[in-house]
């Protein structure tokens, strides 16, 4: 028999560990996208735009979407106009590199630095750089209606005909044969992970503490909500 404490039970502490395993899946998007819901519920800032929120019975689902739209934790989709310089090589000579359907060369790859131990790059020198900016889309009232700026929960079918959240709209399977795409795999399985949470998750359960200074901003440089803490409410009482 294993001793699993402080955990009430090994099957506990395992699924718990398992959840953990997913849901830091994709960096910061789907726990950004779960703590900003969650400032949604508690958070009693003036900057909270839905104060007092509950979620509807069944519309947990609806609930994710409009957290990770109005509260964008991926902000925009980045990619390079003009390429930076190739070390060592001319300009003109990198933009020969650039051709079309996914056959561009890389850079000559050059002897190593013995200081470094790795060879001479450049990362940006020379380069343009364009970001789609994903947040501000999600904003966007010629697709989101004048109600664009407000925490409102939607139709699914909305959120998948407008949302730009996963880069849906970086899919070209002309190119290298989809090789290219930079929309995100895990798309189904984040929803699927930030829905189930807040179908099992019971509002009335826990309290924040300090609600009133839960800030939220949907266009944080890192955060889109401050930290807070949530303690079980049998605790408290």
């Amino acid at each position: 028999k294993f001793d699993c404490t402080p955990s009430p039970s090994c099957s506990l502490q395992l699924a718990s560990g398992i959840f953990d395993a997913l849901y830091a899946a994709g960096g910061l998007s789907v726990p950004g996208a779960i703590a900003s819901g969650l400032g949604v519920i508690y958070s009693e800032h003036t900057t909270n735009p839905a104060k007092g929120f509950t979620i509807p019975p069944g519309k947990e689902a609806e609930f994710f979407w409009e957290s990770l739209r109005y509260f964008p934790p991926v902000y925009g989709v980045p990619y390079w106009t003009t390429r930076p310089t190739c070390h060592g090589i001319a300009p003109g000579d990198t933009i020969a590199r650039e051709l079309p359907y996914g056959q561009s060369e890389a850079c000559p790859r050059l002897p190593v630095n013995t200081q470094t131990g790795f060879s001479p790059v450049n990362q940006w020198q020379g380069g343009a750089r364009v970001v789609l900016d994903v947040g501000k889309a999600g904003w966007d009232e010629h697709r989101w209606g004048v109600n664009a700026s407000k925490f409102v929960l939607r139709p699914q079918a909305e959120y998948e005909r407008n949302s730009l959240n996963f880069a849906d709209m970086a899919v070209d399977a002309k190119v290298a044969g989809g090789k290219n795409n930079r929309v995100c795999p895990a798309k189904q399985l984040s929803l699927a992970m930030g829905a189930v949470f807040f179908q099992v998750f019971k509002k009335e359960d826990w309290i924040a503490h300090s609600a009133q200074d839960i800030k939220m901003d949907p266009f944080g440089p890192f955060f889109q909500v401050t930290e807070f803490d949530l303690r079980a409410a049998t605790l408290e009482g």
